[in-house]
């Protein structure tokens, strides 16, 4: 989305579409689907007509999307619980998430445990859940797969903070500074909204994702 005059993803995909047909007297149509923060690379899906609409955003509802990142992170104590002995192969991060920032300040969110429901807007909490896979370590870096179930903003940034391995680059959420918030979105696997072939697109790991 544009924030002011800020240019973003969108706005260069309509003019790359009216590039290719200038004949348009208007700009060509294109919808949003599903979002990344502005840091994260990778794959995203946008719509060329309102027809497609439907089907996607129901796509997504029932979570028929598998979406696949990864993520560079560093290894720190849990907030307010135990330090991890070690970093499993697998886990799942199972945990609600809220904004827990004022909605006049930026965007922050948390997760939220249940004893802490009377503190915030109810309204805001949302279930979330990423499951995660340790792919490689190297250097105090480890490299996660993180597949969501869900798509809450922050999600993977909240979960993985929460769990003790903050994104490299993220200092919103604990994380080292620095650079860029390591975070790519690796693949997306969807059917397609009027064939209903599976398809799958992915995006190579940038520099600085590989282990």
């Amino acid at each position: 989305t544009i924030t002011g005059s800020r240019d973003n993803l969108h706005a260069a995909v309509i003019r790359y579409l009216w590039k290719k047909n200038p004949s348009l007297r208007n700009p060509p149509y294109v919808g949003i689907m599903h979002r990344l923060d502005r840091e994260t690379s990778g794959v995203i899906l946008f719509t060329k007509t309102r027809a497609g609409n439907k089907n996607v955003f129901d796509m997504f509802e029932q979570h028929a999307a598998q979406k696949v990142y990864r993520a560079v992170c560093t290894r720190k104590m849990q907030l307010g619980k135990a330090p991890l002995s070690e970093v499993p192969q697998k886990f799942c991060i199972d945990k609600p998430i809220g904004r827990i920032s004022a909605s006049s300040a930026a965007c922050k969110m948390g997760v939220v445990e249940t004893s802490d429901h009377h503190t915030n807007n109810v309204k805001e909490i949302q279930a979330a859940r990423t499951d995660c896979l340790l792919v490689g370590k190297k250097d105090n870096r480890y490299y996660i797969e993180a597949r969501p179930h869900t798509g809450r903003t922050h999600q993977i940034r909240v979960h993985l903070s929460w769990y003790g391995l903050p994104l490299v680059g993220d200092e919103l959420y604990g994380g080292e500074g620095g650079g860029r918030i390591m975070l790519h979105a690796q693949s997306l696997t969807f059917p397609h909204p009027v064939t209903g072939q599976m398809m799958c697109v992915e995006s190579p790991l940038p520099d600085g994702f590989q282990y």
